[in-house]
């Protein structure tokens, strides 16, 4: 049962929140026909609907609830497959859970979708280096550089790789 100070909480709360809250009192499909019902007085476009998703993905993250935030990630990118942030974030995921396979294709995707955004170079290195490709992920570094000077976990990241060339080629 909805009480009156869980319903004053609500306002308080942003919609993704009220709509994860709502979930654990209603079921998902009364508790999304709610929130989408309040979502759209002021905008019923795809766009807004793809963003509540995302970050409705975000908030499960933050919570550990990698698995559902993999499902509110997808459902973002299945209303609007024209942002690249979905796709990002769930390339991210992906990173997280250790699939880099579907993370290098979702990055490469953004890459596609953005070739200005620095974090995918970055994180797309950041796989490549993990993966031992150390040439590919200083390219793919010092392009995220070259996109965004001030991007200082490129310069980071870079460094790592650069650091550890040079002690390997010590010890031969």
């Amino acid at each position: 049962m909805v009480t009156a100070a869980v319903v004053s909480l609500l306002f308080i709360c942003s919609w993704p929140q009220r709509f994860l809250f709502l979930r654990q009192y209603l079921p998902q499909e009364i508790s999304t026909k709610w929130f989408m019902s309040f979502a759209s007085l002021n905008t019923a476009t795809n766009i807004q609907l793809a963003k509540y998703y995302n970050d409705l993905a975000e908030i499960e993250v933050k919570q550990g609830k990698l698995n559902e935030a993999l499902a509110e990630f997808n459902k973002a990118i299945d209303v609007k497959t024209t942002s690249e942030v979905p796709f990002y974030n769930r390339g991210c995921l992906y990173i997280k859970l250790g699939n880099f396979d579907l993370a290098i294709k979702d990055l490469l995707k953004v890459i596609k979708m953005s070739p200005k955004f620095a974090p995918a170079y970055n994180d797309l290195g950041f796989i490549y280096a993990h993966q031992n490709q150390l040439n590919q992920a200083i390219a793919l570094f010092t392009k995220a550089l070259k996109i965004d000077p001030k991007y200082t976990a490129a310069y980071y990241n870079r460094e790592m790789i650069y650091n550890h060339l040079k002690s390997s080629a010590h010890l031969r």
